[in-house]
Order: C-alpha cells, then structure tokens, then sequence
C-alpha cells in the first residue's frame, strides 16, 4: 500500500506539472519560442517515460522494465540513473556483461555519485575484471581520502589476486588511518608468513601481545612459527618465558606437554599433562577431549600401553568425584589396561552414581566371569536381571558361570530364560542354543545336545566354533561321523590354523580308521600353537597306537601326561600299554 500511495503521488507530480506548463505555455504563449516549447514538452515526456520504467521495475515486473528502460536509454543516453537501473536489471537477468558496459557509463556520465562508481566496481569483480577494478579503488580512495574502507577493499582485492606484498601495503595503510585492529594485524600476519617474512609476521603477533598481555595464545603464535622456522633456540626461548608467565593457563600447560613430548622429554611432558589434569579452571569434558588421542589408541591397539595414561584419568576422576563420566573414562582405562580388579571397584563406583547403564552392569558381569569370580558373576547378573527383565545377557552371563561351577542344570534353566527375553540379536541367540549343545553333551543328553547345536546351525551356518564343536562331540560317540566330518572340514576351510579345529577333524579320521590321515592332522594341530597342549599329545599317542607303533604310543602318552593331560582313562594306557576298547 505504500509503494502504490508513492506511484500515485509521483504521478501527481508528473501530472500537475506537466499541466502548469500547459497554462505556462497558454499564458505566455507570446513569449516562448518553439523550441523552448518543444524542450518542455520533452522534459515532459522524458519524465513520464522514466515514470513508467521505473513503476514496472519496483512491480517487480522485470521484463517489462528492461524493455522500457532500454527504449528509454535509446531515447536520452546520457541518463546515468536509467543506465545504472537497466544495469541492474541485466545483473538480475544473470547478464554481468552486459550490466558491468552499462555501470561503466553510468560512472563515466555521473563519476561524482559514489552509488555508481561502487556498483561498477562490484561488477568488474564479479567478472573478475580485476584490473580496471584496481583503478577504481584508485579513483575511489583519491576521491575519499577520508574513507578507509576503499583502501581495506582494494586490500581484498590483492588478496584476490594473491598480490600480497600489495595487499600488506594497503593493510599498512588502512591501519595507519583507523589504529589498532586485531583483525587487520591477524591478516597482516598470516600474508607475513605467506611471504615468509617470519619475522615481519612476529613483529605483528608482538603488537596483539603488547595489547592483550594476558592472552598466551600470541607467545603460542610466536613459538609455532620459530618452530616451523627451524629456530629451536628462539622457540625455546618463548616457551621459557610461556612456562613462566603463563605456567597455570590450561591452554600453555597443553601446549608445554606437546612441546616437551617433541622433545622427546616424557618426564616434563607427564608433569605437564598431570598438571593439566588438576587444573579446576579447566572442565572435565575439556580433560577427556585433550586425552582422547591416546584413549582411542588405547582402544584400538591392545599391545598398547601407557602407565601414565592411568595416572592421568584417574586425577580427572578424582578431581571430580561425582562426574559419572570420569569414573567411567577411568573404568575403561583400566579395563584396556588388563588392571580388572580396579576396573570392576570403578564400574561399580559408577553404578552407585547410574544405575541406568545396562552395558556397565554386563561390563562387570563379564569382567567377574573373565577372573573366574562365578559367585559374583551370578549376583551381578541376578541385580542385572531385576532392573531389566528384558534384557538376554544378564540370564546368559548367569548361565555361563552355572556351568563353570558344574551346576549343568541350573545353567540350561537360564538359558531357556535368555531365549524367551529379547531374541532380536541373532548372534548371540545363536550362541545361547551352542552354549546349550555343550551344556546338554556334558549332561549326555545327546538327543537335546544336538537339538540345539541343529538350532545354532540353522541361525548361522558358517559359525566355525558351533561346526567344530558339535562335529567333535558326534565323533566322540562315534556317531554320524560323515556329518561331523562334513562339518569339521567346514570349520577349517574358515580357520584353517586353528589347533583345536584340526584336531577335531584328525580325531574323526582317526574314528573313521583313517589312522594316517588322522595322524597329520594332529600334527599340524601341535604345530599350530598346540606345544602346550596334553589332549593333542594324547590323541597322538592313540593314532600311533593304531598304527601299531607301541613305543611313538607310550612316547605321545607320557608327554600328555608331562603337559598337564591327567584322567584316568590315559592313565591306564600307560600303566597297561594299550588303549582299553
């Protein structure tokens, strides 16, 4: 409604004017010439024509206005302001040629409008006419010498361009007119040490020093650059006076430890670190993320070792006693660290914070059952079990340990209830129906057994260990031994080197009467890190038993019995010198 009230007051303008100069002429009909008519009757026209142009271009109407103001600068081209309107209407059109040859002769119509002369400038950059922009700034600063921002534009231009040393200068420049700017400084700075002029780029960064004494971010400026500059004296120099001046900031503490840590003094860089680890000014999010390098390589790399590491995020946990997520940082260390015992006091301190972290009590159910701590394993998980009665791994876990204290009973009772709680995980529903085929075997309850070895098999076919495992079973009942030798060949095309697979597959053969087949087999399984190993030895002794070779027999047997092999059955063997069918 406002533009429209503005359309129609211009209008009234246009109108009554041209009507005065209507009674003009009819009063004074005498006096004017016809061509001082005609100039007015132009005029007259003239605006009306600008009128209708520029009505359609603030309706929005772009098309219509290019047309009308084109026609318009046929007419009377030495309007700049038509010129400068058509020239933006071009550059809406996405014509910057064409807009840039228009602003151009608008500036050169009107050069005392500063709108004009800045618009042509804007469009000689678009177009990447830099050097003719360049002689605008030129014109510009000589026109405005009161006007600093034409200076910091050419500026940018260099820059640009990548005229450094140019744009240093007018940076100078600018400076001298406005005074102290950081952001100017910073600029001069990094196009320094683009032009490695380092020690012009110091001198800068001395300036932003002098101003903020307080900030050690600039000495920090300063000893990276002496550093890259090779200048070990004078960066040493400047981390002197930063231990000094700034020894408790966190940011110069981080920065002494990386320093140290370079220099390959690991003392100062431990001392730096713990300090950094103490320092309150500094939150404990702000802790972990500086230590997080080494964390996640701790994590990613298990022969990976760092004492010092442990040191450090237990101050951040004792530094923050009630931060659950130091305490947990510091739980995991120690974890990776194989430090178990204080793992599980330092979960447990967490779980007195949260009790609402499911993975945390598992964590200590699987560290318990790792130490072979059953009891404590079957209380964990009963509290686990109780906060979430859903959950699969608190009643598997239980289960586990049952089985290790020889409850078989009680183990398959938990692992009935893990199947009927979350089943989504696929993997270890299979692996609950395995650990039930060993349980089942131990109670020779064959037929359940290999109920449940068929249930794994049917979720994950290609399992080695469910393959080894129930193959090895069936071959010791010396039955479906064409299966179990189906299935062990399976396991050892998947992991062809392991001792316990080639084993298995040995024993099958040896069932099957394959006694020299058998006996390579076992061979390559006590290769395989089986030195160690009194069953294999055993089984050894019984192929060359069946080979009829008594003494490589009483040899196999004797060894077994030397690595820690020690039932009765091999016992007898070697009392009566035969196996006992």
């Amino acid at each position: 409604m406002i533009i429209k009230t503005q359309y129609i007051l211009l209008f009234k303008l246009v109108f009554f004017y041209s009507c005065s100069i209507r009674k003009n002429v009819s009063k004074n009909q005498d006096y004017l010439s016809k061509e001082e008519i005609k100039a007015k009757k132009e005029s007259t026209n003239q605006l009306v024509d600008f009128f209708n142009a520029e009505n359609a271009r603030l309706l929005g109407k772009k098309n219509e206005a290019q047309s009308l103001y084109i026609e318009f600068v046929k007419k009377y081209p030495q309007n700049a302001t038509a010129n400068y309107n058509l020239s933006r209407l071009y550059f809406q059109n996405k014509n910057a040629k064409t807009a840039e040859k228009l602003a151009q002769k608008a500036s050169e119509i009107n050069p005392a409008n500063s709108y004009f002369q800045e618009y042509y400038t804007f469009l000689l950059l678009y177009n990447t006419n830099y050097k003719v922009a360049e002689k605008q700034y030129n014109s510009l600063i000589e026109k405005n010498p009161s006007n600093p921002d034409y200076i910091f534009k050419k500026a940018q231009l260099f820059l640009k361009t990548k005229e450094y040393a140019k744009a240093v200068d007018c940076l100078n420049l600018y400076e001298s007119i406005i005074g102290f700017n950081e952001d100017i400084i910073n600029q001069k700075k990094n196009l320094y040490l683009i032009l490695n002029k380092s020690d012009l780029a110091v001198f800068e960064i001395k300036k932003l020093q002098k101003e903020y004494p307080a900030n050690v971010s600039y000495p920090l400026l300063i000893a990276d650059i002496y550093i890259a500059e090779k200048k070990s004296i004078e960066a040493a120099k400047i981390y002197q006076e930063i231990e000094t001046k700034y020894g408790s900031d966190p940011t110069a503490q981080a920065a002494l430890a990386e320093y140290y840590l370079s220099k390959n003094d690991k003392k100062a860089y431990n001392d730096f670190m713990l300090k950094l680890m103490q320092n309150k000014n500094l939150s404990t999010e702000t802790k972990i993320a500086i230590i997080l390098p080494t964390l996640k390589k701790l994590d990613g790399d298990s022969t990976f070792k760092d004492d010092n590491i442990i040191e450090l995020v237990k101050t951040i946990s004792l530094a923050a006693p009630d931060d659950k997520e130091a305490i947990l940082i510091y739980a995991n260390v120690l974890t990776f660290s194989k430090k178990t015992p204080l793992a599980i006091e330092q979960y447990k301190r967490y779980l007195t914070k949260d009790t609402s972290n499911f993975d945390v009590w598992i964590q200590v159910a699987s560290l318990y059952f790792d130490e072979k701590i059953y009891d404590s394993t079957i209380a964990i998980c009963a509290q686990t079990s109780k906060l979430f009665s859903e959950k699969t791994l608190p009643f598997f876990y239980k289960g586990l340990a049952l089985v290790q204290k020889n409850e078989q009973e009680k183990a398959i009772e938990e692992f009935k209830i893990a199947l009927k709680k979350d089943t989504s995980n696929k993997a270890l529903v299979a692996l609950i129906y395995t650990s039930m085929g060993d349980t089942y075997n131990t109670l020779k309850k064959y037929k359940e057994s290999d109920e449940s070895f068929d249930e794994a098999l049917k979720l994950f076919p290609l399992d080695a260990t469910t393959l080894n495992n129930y193959a090895y079973y069936l071959s010791v009942r010396n039955e479906r031994l064409s299966d179990a030798e189906a299935m062990s060949k399976k396991s050892l095309e998947l992991q062809p080197n392991s001792k316990s697979f080639l084993d298995t597959y040995g024993w099958i053969l040896y069932q099957q009467g394959k006694f020299e087949d058998a006996k390579k087999y076992i061979e390559k399984a006590i290769q395989s890190d089986g030195e160690d190993d009194g069953t294999l030895f055993e089984h050894l002794g019984d192929v060359y038993f069946k080979l009829k070779d008594d003494a490589n027999a009483k040899k196999y047997w004797q060894l077994a019995i030397d690595k820690g092999e020690n039932n009765s059955i091999l016992l007898k063997k070697i009392k009566s010198g035969k196996i006992n069918e």
